[in-house]
Protein backbone atom coordinates (compact mmCIF):
# COMPACT_ATOMS: atom_id res chain seq x y z
CA UNK A 1 0.00 0.00 0.00
CA UNK A 2 1.57 3.38 -0.85
CA UNK A 3 0.58 6.85 0.85
CA UNK A 4 -0.56 8.71 -1.89
CA UNK A 5 2.86 9.80 -3.63
CA UNK A 6 5.71 7.76 -4.89
CA UNK A 7 8.68 8.00 -2.47
CA UNK A 8 10.89 6.70 -5.77
CA UNK A 9 9.86 9.70 -8.17
CA UNK A 10 12.20 12.20 -6.00
CA UNK A 11 13.38 15.52 -7.42
CA UNK A 12 16.32 17.15 -6.60
CA UNK A 13 14.69 19.61 -4.69
CA UNK A 14 14.61 16.26 -2.02
CA UNK A 15 18.40 18.10 -1.14
CA UNK A 16 16.32 20.91 0.75
CA UNK A 17 14.24 18.90 2.46
CA UNK A 18 13.31 18.36 6.40
CA UNK A 19 14.56 15.25 8.05
CA UNK A 20 12.68 12.52 9.96
CA UNK A 21 11.90 13.50 13.53
CA UNK A 22 11.32 17.44 12.40
CA UNK A 23 8.20 18.91 14.13
CA UNK A 24 5.94 21.82 13.40
CA UNK A 25 4.12 23.07 16.13
CA UNK A 26 1.63 20.47 15.97
CA UNK A 27 3.22 17.64 13.42
CA UNK A 28 6.16 15.79 12.88
CA UNK A 29 8.06 14.52 9.81
CA UNK A 30 8.28 11.28 9.62
CA UNK A 31 9.63 10.85 6.28
CA UNK A 32 10.38 12.52 2.65
CA UNK A 33 7.58 11.16 0.27
CA UNK A 34 8.14 12.86 -2.74
CA UNK A 35 10.08 16.08 -4.07
CA UNK A 36 9.46 18.72 -7.05
CA UNK A 37 10.58 21.37 -8.54
CA UNK A 38 7.84 23.60 -6.52
CA UNK A 39 7.82 21.97 -3.33
CA UNK A 40 8.18 18.43 -0.93
CA UNK A 41 6.03 16.46 0.29
CA UNK A 42 5.92 14.51 3.70
CA UNK A 43 4.43 12.03 5.28
CA UNK A 44 3.83 13.43 9.17
CA UNK A 45 2.18 12.67 12.31
CA UNK A 46 -0.58 15.33 13.73
CA UNK A 47 0.94 15.32 17.64
CA UNK A 48 -2.21 16.38 19.12
CA UNK A 49 -4.45 13.86 17.01
CA UNK A 50 -2.29 10.77 17.28
CA UNK A 51 -3.21 10.65 13.20
CA UNK A 52 -1.27 10.13 9.79
CA UNK A 53 -1.02 13.20 7.51
CA UNK A 54 0.33 14.14 4.58
CA UNK A 55 1.92 17.85 4.18
CA UNK A 56 2.98 19.74 1.08
CA UNK A 57 5.75 22.58 1.73
CA UNK A 58 6.42 25.04 -0.81
CA UNK A 59 10.03 25.01 -2.26
CA UNK A 60 10.23 26.32 -5.72
CA UNK A 61 13.84 26.12 -6.06
CA UNK A 62 14.02 28.04 -9.60
CA UNK A 63 13.71 31.09 -6.79
CA UNK A 64 14.25 29.44 -3.32
CA UNK A 65 16.26 27.65 -1.03
CA UNK A 66 16.44 26.19 2.36
CA UNK A 67 18.96 28.07 4.73
CA UNK A 68 20.73 26.89 7.74
CA UNK A 69 18.31 27.61 10.03
CA UNK A 70 15.66 26.06 8.17
CA UNK A 71 13.79 29.34 6.40
CA UNK A 72 12.91 29.11 2.84
CA UNK A 73 15.09 32.01 1.62
CA UNK A 74 15.32 33.48 -2.31
CA UNK A 75 18.24 32.81 -4.30
CA UNK A 76 18.74 36.20 -5.00
CA UNK A 77 17.23 39.44 -3.05
CA UNK A 78 15.21 40.63 -6.34
CA UNK A 79 13.18 37.60 -6.33
CA UNK A 80 12.05 37.97 -2.99
CA UNK A 81 9.01 39.64 -4.02
CA UNK A 82 8.10 36.66 -6.44
CA UNK A 83 8.50 34.44 -3.58
CA UNK A 84 6.41 36.25 -1.40
CA UNK A 85 3.70 36.27 -4.33
CA UNK A 86 4.02 32.65 -4.47
CA UNK A 87 3.01 32.12 -0.88
CA UNK A 88 0.23 34.84 -1.22
CA UNK A 89 -1.57 32.69 -4.38
CA UNK A 90 -0.75 29.34 -2.80
CA UNK A 91 -2.40 29.86 0.24
CA UNK A 92 -5.55 31.71 -1.42
CA UNK A 93 -5.40 28.17 -4.02
CA UNK A 94 -5.16 25.50 -0.73
CA UNK A 95 -8.41 27.58 0.50
CA UNK A 96 -9.86 27.07 -2.92
CA UNK A 97 -9.14 23.34 -2.71
CA UNK A 98 -10.34 23.03 0.71
CA UNK A 99 -13.29 23.93 0.02
CA UNK A 100 -14.25 21.68 -2.37
CA UNK A 101 -15.69 18.87 -1.35
CA UNK A 102 -15.30 15.82 -3.97
CA UNK A 103 -15.55 11.65 -2.86
CA UNK A 104 -12.24 11.40 -5.42
CA UNK A 105 -10.79 14.29 -4.29
CA UNK A 106 -7.91 14.00 -1.15
CA UNK A 107 -9.03 16.91 1.40
CA UNK A 108 -6.93 19.56 2.72
CA UNK A 109 -7.63 19.88 6.27
CA UNK A 110 -5.26 22.89 7.43
CA UNK A 111 -3.37 25.24 6.27
CA UNK A 112 -0.03 26.90 8.27
CA UNK A 113 2.97 29.59 7.65
CA UNK A 114 6.12 28.15 8.64
CA UNK A 115 9.60 28.70 7.77
CA UNK A 116 8.54 32.16 5.65
CA UNK A 117 6.98 29.36 3.66
CA UNK A 118 3.30 27.83 2.83
CA UNK A 119 2.14 24.58 4.11
CA UNK A 120 -1.23 22.30 2.88
CA UNK A 121 -2.11 19.40 5.46
CA UNK A 122 -4.22 16.75 3.78
CA UNK A 123 -5.58 13.61 4.84
CA UNK A 124 -4.15 10.65 4.42
CA UNK A 125 -5.14 7.42 2.91
CA UNK A 126 -3.21 4.27 2.37
CA UNK A 127 -4.02 3.04 -1.09
CA UNK A 128 -2.58 1.35 -3.79
CA UNK A 129 -0.56 2.94 -6.68
CA UNK A 130 -2.34 3.05 -9.56
CA UNK A 131 0.03 1.30 -11.47
CA UNK A 132 0.30 -1.45 -8.82
CA UNK A 133 -3.27 -1.48 -8.89
CA UNK A 134 -3.33 -1.82 -12.88
CA UNK A 135 -0.67 -4.98 -12.51
CA UNK A 136 -3.11 -6.96 -10.25
CA UNK A 137 -6.04 -6.83 -12.65
CA UNK A 138 -4.98 -9.19 -15.51
CA UNK A 139 -7.07 -8.76 -17.69
CA UNK A 140 -8.24 -5.25 -18.60
CA UNK A 141 -11.21 -3.64 -20.69
CA UNK A 142 -13.27 -0.38 -21.79
CA UNK A 143 -15.05 -0.72 -18.81
CA UNK A 144 -12.47 -1.34 -16.13
CA UNK A 145 -10.73 1.91 -17.57
CA UNK A 146 -13.80 4.24 -17.16
CA UNK A 147 -14.20 3.12 -13.62
CA UNK A 148 -11.24 5.37 -13.09
CA UNK A 149 -11.63 8.27 -15.83
CA UNK A 150 -15.29 9.14 -14.62
CA UNK A 151 -14.83 9.57 -11.54
CA UNK A 152 -11.00 11.34 -12.01
CA UNK A 153 -12.85 13.69 -15.05
CA UNK A 154 -15.89 14.64 -12.87
CA UNK A 155 -13.17 16.12 -10.05
CA UNK A 156 -11.16 17.82 -12.53
CA UNK A 157 -14.70 19.55 -13.71
CA UNK A 158 -15.33 20.19 -9.75
CA UNK A 159 -11.78 21.70 -9.63
CA UNK A 160 -12.13 23.86 -13.11
CA UNK A 161 -15.55 25.38 -12.06
CA UNK A 162 -13.75 26.49 -9.11
CA UNK A 163 -11.16 28.16 -11.88
CA UNK A 164 -8.52 25.67 -10.76
CA UNK A 165 -6.33 23.78 -12.84
CA UNK A 166 -4.40 20.61 -11.38
CA UNK A 167 -1.71 20.45 -13.66
CA UNK A 168 0.45 18.11 -12.52
CA UNK A 169 -1.99 15.00 -13.35
CA UNK A 170 -0.24 11.61 -13.82
CA UNK A 171 -0.08 8.10 -12.34
CA UNK A 172 1.95 9.72 -9.28
CA UNK A 173 -1.62 11.96 -8.47
CA UNK A 174 -3.54 9.09 -8.46
CA UNK A 175 -4.70 6.19 -5.69
CA UNK A 176 -7.03 3.16 -5.68
CA UNK A 177 -8.63 2.50 -2.75
CA UNK A 178 -9.35 -0.35 -1.45
CA UNK A 179 -13.23 -0.32 -2.99
CA UNK A 180 -11.61 0.12 -6.33
CA UNK A 181 -12.66 4.00 -6.72
CA UNK A 182 -9.83 6.12 -7.55
CA UNK A 183 -8.55 9.11 -5.86
CA UNK A 184 -6.91 12.35 -6.81
CA UNK A 185 -4.12 13.48 -4.87
CA UNK A 186 -3.06 17.32 -5.17
CA UNK A 187 0.18 18.52 -6.70
CA UNK A 188 2.99 19.54 -5.62
CA UNK A 189 1.41 22.86 -6.04
CA UNK A 190 -1.94 23.86 -7.35
CA UNK A 191 -2.16 26.19 -10.13
CA UNK A 192 -5.09 28.53 -11.19
CA UNK A 193 -3.64 29.29 -14.64
CA UNK A 194 -2.85 33.18 -12.77
CA UNK A 195 0.95 34.17 -13.98
CA UNK A 196 3.57 34.84 -11.04
CA UNK A 197 4.75 38.78 -11.13
CA UNK A 198 7.39 38.12 -13.78
CA UNK A 199 5.08 37.02 -16.14
CA UNK A 200 5.71 33.59 -16.37
CA UNK A 201 3.72 30.66 -15.37
CA UNK A 202 5.31 28.03 -13.19
CA UNK A 203 5.02 24.22 -12.83
CA UNK A 204 6.20 20.95 -12.17
CA UNK A 205 6.38 19.20 -15.06
CA UNK A 206 6.12 15.10 -15.28
CA UNK A 207 7.37 14.42 -18.42
CA UNK A 208 4.84 12.29 -21.34
CA UNK A 209 2.13 13.81 -18.95
CA UNK A 210 2.85 17.07 -19.14
CA UNK A 211 0.77 18.77 -22.38
CA UNK A 212 3.55 20.87 -24.34
CA UNK A 213 2.37 24.66 -23.37
CA UNK A 214 3.27 23.34 -19.84
CA UNK A 215 6.64 23.75 -21.89
CA UNK A 216 5.96 27.14 -23.00
CA UNK A 217 6.57 30.17 -21.18
CA UNK A 218 3.68 32.34 -22.29
CA UNK A 219 1.85 28.80 -22.01
CA UNK A 220 -1.50 28.87 -20.23
CA UNK A 221 -2.52 25.76 -18.38
CA UNK A 222 -6.52 25.38 -18.46
CA UNK A 223 -8.84 22.50 -17.97
CA UNK A 224 -7.72 20.90 -21.37
CA UNK A 225 -4.25 20.64 -19.80
CA UNK A 226 -5.71 18.67 -17.24
CA UNK A 227 -8.02 16.31 -19.72
CA UNK A 228 -4.71 15.64 -22.28
CA UNK A 229 -2.96 14.36 -18.82
CA UNK A 230 -5.37 12.24 -17.45
CA UNK A 231 -5.84 11.18 -21.35
CA UNK A 232 -2.02 10.10 -21.09
CA UNK A 233 -2.78 8.25 -17.62
CA UNK A 234 -5.20 6.45 -19.89
CA UNK A 235 -2.87 5.73 -22.38
CA UNK A 236 -0.34 4.27 -20.02
CA UNK A 237 -2.78 1.87 -18.56
CA UNK A 238 -3.79 0.71 -21.58
CA UNK A 239 -0.48 0.27 -23.70
CA UNK A 240 1.78 -0.20 -20.48
CA UNK A 241 4.00 2.47 -22.13
CA UNK A 242 4.42 6.12 -20.91
CA UNK A 243 3.55 8.37 -23.98
CA UNK A 244 5.91 10.26 -25.67
CA UNK A 245 7.11 13.93 -23.89
CA UNK A 246 5.37 16.69 -25.85
CA UNK A 247 8.21 18.39 -27.06
CA UNK A 248 9.74 15.31 -28.99
CA UNK A 249 6.63 14.63 -30.23
CA UNK A 250 6.29 18.35 -31.63
CA UNK A 251 9.52 17.97 -33.31
CA UNK A 252 8.44 14.05 -34.84
CA UNK A 253 5.61 12.49 -33.73
CA UNK A 254 5.97 9.12 -33.74
CA UNK A 255 3.72 8.08 -30.72
CA UNK A 256 1.28 4.91 -32.05
CA UNK A 257 -2.70 5.90 -32.32
CA UNK A 258 -4.02 3.82 -30.03
CA UNK A 259 -7.02 3.81 -32.49
CA UNK A 260 -4.77 2.28 -34.68
CA UNK A 261 -2.17 -0.51 -32.40
CA UNK A 262 -4.92 -1.25 -30.04
CA UNK A 263 -8.11 -2.25 -31.18
CA UNK A 264 -9.09 -4.82 -29.15
CA UNK A 265 -12.79 -6.48 -28.65
CA UNK A 266 -12.01 -4.96 -24.62
CA UNK A 267 -11.97 -1.16 -26.30
CA UNK A 268 -14.12 0.12 -29.09
CA UNK A 269 -12.51 1.95 -31.93
CA UNK A 270 -14.47 5.27 -30.86
CA UNK A 271 -13.15 4.95 -27.20
CA UNK A 272 -9.46 4.65 -28.82
CA UNK A 273 -9.78 7.63 -31.09
CA UNK A 274 -11.13 10.00 -27.99
CA UNK A 275 -8.52 9.14 -26.43
CA UNK A 276 -5.92 10.04 -29.23
CA UNK A 277 -8.05 13.16 -29.57
CA UNK A 278 -7.45 14.66 -26.28
CA UNK A 279 -3.66 13.70 -27.04
CA UNK A 280 -3.55 16.50 -29.19
CA UNK A 281 -0.58 18.40 -29.16
CA UNK A 282 -2.42 21.62 -30.23
CA UNK A 283 -4.66 22.56 -27.21
CA UNK A 284 -7.98 23.87 -29.44
CA UNK A 285 -7.83 20.22 -31.33
CA UNK A 286 -8.75 18.38 -27.42
CA UNK A 287 -11.77 18.12 -25.35
CA UNK A 288 -12.30 21.65 -23.65
CA UNK A 289 -14.65 20.32 -21.09
CA UNK A 290 -13.94 17.38 -18.80
CA UNK A 291 -17.78 16.71 -17.69
CA UNK A 292 -18.78 16.72 -21.58
CA UNK A 293 -15.58 14.14 -22.00
CA UNK A 294 -16.55 12.33 -19.67
CA UNK A 295 -20.18 11.91 -21.74
CA UNK A 296 -18.33 10.98 -24.68
CA UNK A 297 -16.02 8.28 -23.16
CA UNK A 298 -19.22 7.09 -21.61
CA UNK A 299 -21.41 6.48 -24.93
CA UNK A 300 -18.64 4.94 -26.65
CA UNK A 301 -19.49 1.42 -24.92
CA UNK A 302 -17.90 -1.61 -26.82
CA UNK A 303 -20.52 -3.33 -29.28
CA UNK A 304 -20.68 -6.72 -30.43
CA UNK A 305 -20.20 -5.31 -34.10
CA UNK A 306 -17.41 -3.45 -33.09
CA UNK A 307 -14.98 -6.38 -32.23
CA UNK A 308 -13.04 -7.93 -35.05
CA UNK A 309 -12.67 -11.49 -35.08
CA UNK A 310 -10.93 -13.56 -38.03
CA UNK A 311 -13.03 -15.31 -40.62
CA UNK A 312 -12.07 -18.57 -42.79
CA UNK A 313 -11.57 -15.88 -46.00
CA UNK A 314 -8.91 -13.83 -43.30
CA UNK A 315 -6.91 -16.53 -41.78
CA UNK A 316 -3.42 -16.96 -42.05
CA UNK A 317 -2.25 -19.21 -44.74
CA UNK A 318 -0.23 -21.22 -41.75
CA UNK A 319 -0.86 -22.04 -38.15
CA UNK A 320 1.47 -20.47 -35.68
CA UNK A 321 2.44 -22.42 -33.01
CA UNK A 322 1.54 -20.92 -29.43
CA UNK A 323 5.68 -21.16 -28.97
CA UNK A 324 6.35 -19.40 -32.06
CA UNK A 325 3.57 -16.69 -31.04
CA UNK A 326 5.13 -16.15 -27.58
CA UNK A 327 8.75 -16.19 -29.11
CA UNK A 328 7.07 -13.25 -31.86
CA UNK A 329 5.68 -11.60 -29.09
CA UNK A 330 8.48 -11.26 -27.02
CA UNK A 331 10.81 -9.78 -29.46
CA UNK A 332 8.45 -7.37 -30.40
CA UNK A 333 7.86 -6.06 -26.52
CA UNK A 334 11.49 -5.45 -26.57
CA UNK A 335 10.78 -2.54 -29.22
CA UNK A 336 7.43 -1.26 -28.44
CA UNK A 337 6.62 -2.31 -24.60
CA UNK A 338 3.30 -4.21 -23.49
CA UNK A 339 1.39 -3.21 -25.99
CA UNK A 340 3.69 -6.23 -28.67
CA UNK A 341 0.15 -8.57 -27.65
CA UNK A 342 -2.16 -6.13 -28.83
CA UNK A 343 -0.28 -5.80 -32.34
CA UNK A 344 0.20 -8.89 -32.64
CA UNK A 345 -3.21 -10.33 -32.18
CA UNK A 346 -4.50 -7.66 -34.34
CA UNK A 347 -1.82 -8.40 -37.00
CA UNK A 348 -2.55 -11.92 -36.95
CA UNK A 349 -6.23 -11.21 -37.34
CA UNK A 350 -5.63 -9.41 -40.78
CA UNK A 351 -2.55 -10.55 -42.32
CA UNK A 352 -2.86 -13.13 -45.15
CA UNK A 353 0.45 -14.88 -44.99
CA UNK A 354 4.23 -14.46 -43.00
CA UNK A 355 5.81 -11.66 -44.98
CA UNK A 356 2.49 -9.77 -44.48
CA UNK A 357 2.57 -10.50 -40.79
CA UNK A 358 6.25 -9.65 -40.85
CA UNK A 359 5.95 -6.41 -42.10
CA UNK A 360 2.83 -5.08 -40.42
CA UNK A 361 4.69 -5.93 -36.58
CA UNK A 362 7.64 -4.35 -38.48
CA UNK A 363 5.78 -0.96 -39.02
CA UNK A 364 5.53 -0.54 -35.51
CA UNK A 365 8.93 -0.12 -34.94
CA UNK A 366 9.99 3.02 -35.75
CA UNK A 367 13.44 3.47 -36.60
CA UNK A 368 14.94 1.80 -39.39
CA UNK A 369 17.74 -0.04 -38.07
CA UNK A 370 15.38 -1.85 -35.26
CA UNK A 371 12.85 -2.91 -37.81
CA UNK A 372 15.92 -4.88 -39.57
CA UNK A 373 17.03 -6.20 -36.19
CA UNK A 374 13.52 -7.27 -35.28
CA UNK A 375 12.95 -8.73 -38.60
CA UNK A 376 16.15 -10.70 -38.14
CA UNK A 377 14.90 -12.11 -34.36
CA UNK A 378 11.36 -13.67 -36.09
CA UNK A 379 13.10 -14.93 -39.21
CA UNK A 380 14.67 -18.35 -37.45
CA UNK A 381 11.19 -18.92 -36.32
CA UNK A 382 9.59 -19.40 -40.00
CA UNK A 383 10.51 -23.09 -39.96
CA UNK A 384 9.00 -23.38 -36.51
CA UNK A 385 5.98 -21.66 -37.54
CA UNK A 386 5.04 -23.23 -40.80
CA UNK A 387 6.94 -26.61 -41.49
CA UNK A 388 4.88 -29.35 -41.25
CA UNK A 389 1.90 -26.90 -39.54
CA UNK A 390 1.22 -25.50 -42.80
CA UNK A 391 -2.17 -24.90 -43.92
CA UNK A 392 -4.46 -23.26 -46.01
CA UNK A 393 -8.15 -21.04 -45.35
CA UNK A 394 -10.75 -23.69 -44.64
CA UNK A 395 -12.99 -24.27 -48.04
CA UNK A 396 -9.93 -23.18 -49.99
CA UNK A 397 -9.53 -26.19 -51.76
CA UNK A 398 -5.73 -25.95 -51.45
CA UNK A 399 -4.28 -28.77 -50.10
CA UNK A 400 -1.58 -28.30 -47.07
CA UNK A 401 1.68 -29.34 -48.63
CA UNK A 402 4.32 -32.15 -46.07
CA UNK A 403 7.32 -30.22 -47.12
CA UNK A 404 10.47 -33.01 -46.43
CA UNK A 405 13.19 -30.26 -45.90
CA UNK A 406 13.29 -28.00 -43.09
CA UNK A 407 15.67 -25.75 -43.43
CA UNK A 408 13.95 -23.58 -46.14
CA UNK A 409 15.82 -24.27 -49.06
CA UNK A 410 13.89 -27.98 -50.39
CA UNK A 411 15.22 -29.34 -53.73
CA UNK A 412 16.06 -25.52 -55.58
CA UNK A 413 19.87 -24.61 -56.26
CA UNK A 414 21.53 -22.48 -53.04
CA UNK A 415 23.15 -19.92 -55.24
CA UNK A 416 19.53 -19.31 -57.29
CA UNK A 417 18.29 -18.83 -53.55
CA UNK A 418 21.34 -16.09 -52.95
CA UNK A 419 20.88 -14.15 -56.28
CA UNK A 420 16.73 -14.24 -55.71
CA UNK A 421 17.28 -12.69 -52.09
CA UNK A 422 19.74 -10.07 -53.49
CA UNK A 423 17.09 -8.93 -56.11
CA UNK A 424 13.73 -8.94 -54.23
CA UNK A 425 15.57 -6.89 -51.15
CA UNK A 426 16.35 -4.69 -53.89
CA UNK A 427 12.46 -4.33 -53.93
CA UNK A 428 10.82 -4.93 -51.26
CA UNK A 429 13.72 -5.03 -48.22
CA UNK A 430 14.08 -6.16 -45.18
CA UNK A 431 12.04 -9.21 -45.35
CA UNK A 432 12.97 -10.37 -48.40
CA UNK A 433 14.37 -13.29 -47.00
CA UNK A 434 11.76 -14.00 -44.77
CA UNK A 435 9.26 -13.89 -48.43
CA UNK A 436 11.50 -16.13 -50.23
CA UNK A 437 11.76 -18.56 -47.31
CA UNK A 438 8.13 -18.83 -47.20
CA UNK A 439 7.42 -19.17 -50.81
CA UNK A 440 10.11 -22.58 -50.75
CA UNK A 441 8.52 -23.96 -48.31
CA UNK A 442 5.43 -23.66 -50.60
CA UNK A 443 6.47 -25.36 -53.84
CA UNK A 444 9.37 -27.01 -55.31
CA UNK A 445 8.55 -25.63 -59.02
CA UNK A 446 11.18 -23.27 -59.92
CA UNK A 447 8.24 -21.26 -62.16
CA UNK A 448 6.02 -21.55 -59.33
CA UNK A 449 8.76 -20.14 -57.22
CA UNK A 450 9.21 -17.18 -59.55
CA UNK A 451 5.63 -16.39 -59.81
CA UNK A 452 4.70 -16.74 -56.19
CA UNK A 453 7.92 -14.22 -55.20
CA UNK A 454 6.88 -11.92 -57.74
CA UNK A 455 2.90 -12.03 -56.50
CA UNK A 456 4.60 -10.55 -53.18
CA UNK A 457 5.67 -7.56 -53.84
CA UNK A 458 2.39 -6.16 -54.14
CA UNK A 459 2.96 -3.88 -56.82
CA UNK A 460 2.09 -5.37 -60.44
CA UNK A 461 5.09 -3.25 -62.34
CA UNK A 462 7.47 -4.46 -60.00
CA UNK A 463 6.06 -7.90 -60.15
CA UNK A 464 6.44 -8.69 -63.84
CA UNK A 465 9.60 -6.67 -64.11
CA UNK A 466 11.36 -9.42 -61.06
CA UNK A 467 9.65 -12.17 -62.75
CA UNK A 468 10.68 -11.25 -66.56
CA UNK A 469 14.18 -11.39 -64.36
CA UNK A 470 14.03 -14.22 -63.03
CA UNK A 471 12.92 -16.29 -66.17
CA UNK A 472 15.70 -14.58 -68.17
CA UNK A 473 18.61 -15.32 -65.55
CA UNK A 474 17.25 -18.76 -64.56
CA UNK A 475 15.41 -20.23 -66.80
CA UNK A 476 17.71 -22.93 -69.36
Amino acid sequence: MSSGVDAQDLHPAGAHALAPGYEWADYRVLRLLASASVGLTYLAEDKILGTTVVIRELLPIRIATRSASGTVVPLFKHQAGVLAEAVRRLTEEARQIAAIRHPNITRVLRLFLANDTVCTVSEYEACASLMAWRATLGQFDQRTLLSVLLPLLDALAAMHSAALVHGEVCPARIRMRSDGSPVLFPPSASFSGAEESDGEQRLALVPGYAPIESYCLEGRLNAASDIYALAAVAYTLITGLRPVDAPLRLLDDKQPRLAECAATPAFSPEFLRLIDQALALDPASRPQDAAVYAQSLAQAVPRAEEVVTASPAQAMVFALEPSAQSAIQSALAEYIGPIASVVLKKALVSAKDWATLSAALAGHVHEESAQQKFLNQIAHLLPQAQGSHHSAPANSGVESKTIPSTNGQGSFDPEMLSQLETELADQIGAIARIVLKRCVLRTSNRQELFKMLADEMGDPALGKKFLNWANARFTV
